[in-house]
């Protein structure tokens, strides 16, 4: 199973990014072990369009066939 993380925005350096990197590092050397590939990033540029356009680069970035677990700071 691949594990792909889609996210709307860059990241840049800074405390998010050190803990995506560290994320990433983690659950490499675990999901290893889960047969789960390596975790892939996957940002898609934030557009004026709004939260509509947003959701459609999001869609278009997914894999055929992958599953969507959509998670929200909420």
């Amino acid at each position: 199973m691949r594990i792909h993380i889609c996210a709307v925005g860059r990241l840049r350096g800074g405390p998010e990014a050190a803990l995506i990197d560290d994320y990433l590092t983690r659950f490499g050397r675990t999901g290893r072990s889960l047969s789960l590939g390596p975790a892939q990033v996957i940002e898609v540029e934030a557009k004026k369009g709004g939260q509509d356009e947003e959701a459609r680069l999001l869609l278009k970035a997914l894999p055929n066939g992958a599953r969507v677990i959509a998670l929200d700071e909420r």
